[in-house]
């Protein structure tokens, strides 16, 4: 049904149409509803873009599953998780310690007992654990040059 509007003496207009309760749909009915009204009205064609924004985003994506794929292979074949075992080993922390975290959750309530531990465990660790991590990656792209 069209809305149409009703002359009478308000300044604003007034419309006179059907109103549809969406939230009384169930999910599936809710998906029929809008695909049959936008059938009615003739919008139910996918919308293609021009050519060039079509182009850009397969060079993005050409892009994005090059670096993916030699991230892996490049991961994989410097052994990433060999590396990360010898950083923790080298940058240990002390264990975080109950009152710590309960002083921690009792001066700032909002904060979950998960987040208080990665904040502590991030204090402990500093900026040691990029140096040592950088130490630990120039030697295993060393150590992998020299044997390729």
């Amino acid at each position: 049904m069209e809305p149409h509007p009703i002359q009478f003496p308000p300044k604003k207009p007034l419309w006179k149409c059907t109103r549809v309760e969406l939230n009384a749909f169930t999910g599936p009915d809710l998906i029929q509803f809008v695909a049959d009204r936008l059938e009615e009205e003739d919008a139910s064609d996918k919308l293609i873009p021009p050519d060039e924004v079509i182009g850009e985003q397969a060079d993005q994506r050409h892009t994005a599953r090059a670096r993916g794929e030699l991230q892996e292979i490049i991961l994989r074949l410097l052994g990433l998780d060999d590396l990360v075992a010898r950083l923790v080993e080298e940058t240990p922390i002390d264990p975080v310690e109950f009152g710590d975290l309960e002083t921690a959750l009792t001066d700032n309530p909002p904060i979950s007992w998960r987040q208080s531990t990665d904040e502590h465990v991030d204090d402990r660790l500093g900026d040691e654990i990029e140096a040592k991590g950088e130490q630990i990656a120039r030697e295993a792209l060393e150590g992998w040059a020299d044997s390729a």
